[in-house]
């Protein structure tokens, strides 16, 4: 299995898990983050598990009311391993892409995308558990 691949499944394991700890290794100590819900870009290793540590605990919280449902889904944009994110509550379902790219076996690149943007989007259905 090629290392971004297996990158991006421990990407949706952390996701399903809510836990940082199974992408954590997996991670250049400058690696880049690029979310939809930011208004900047993080960088570096400390700073991306930090803001995940507390958005992961943020999720379980509300899951813990059932006020919120997350899992994430292997799939393929543009011939590459992804991750198909949905959230979903009383109110609304979204999905977002997130990509990952490896340099020297590390993860540099974390993106989250809409999937509006990923007309090309396959699914797998494949949960990493």
């Amino acid at each position: 299995m090629n290392k971004n691949l297996q990158h991006t499944r421990n990407v949706a394991k952390s996701w399903n898990h809510l836990d940082t700890s199974f992408m954590k290794e997996d991670l250049s100590e400058d690696v880049n983050y690029f979310s939809l819900d930011m208004k900047y870009n993080l960088k570096g290793k400390k700073d991306v598990l930090f803001y995940l540590d507390n958005k992961f605990s943020s999720i379980r919280f509300s899951q813990n009311f059932r006020l919120m449902k997350i899992f994430a889904e292997m799939g393929t944009w543009k011939k590459e391993a992804c991750v198909i994110l949905r959230q979903v509550t009383e109110e609304y379902e979204r999905e977002v892409v997130i990509t990952t790219k490896t340099v020297n076996d590390r993860i540099s690149d974390i993106h989250l995308n809409e999937p509006s943007q990923a007309s090309d989007l396959i699914n797998t259905g494949e949960i990493v558990l």
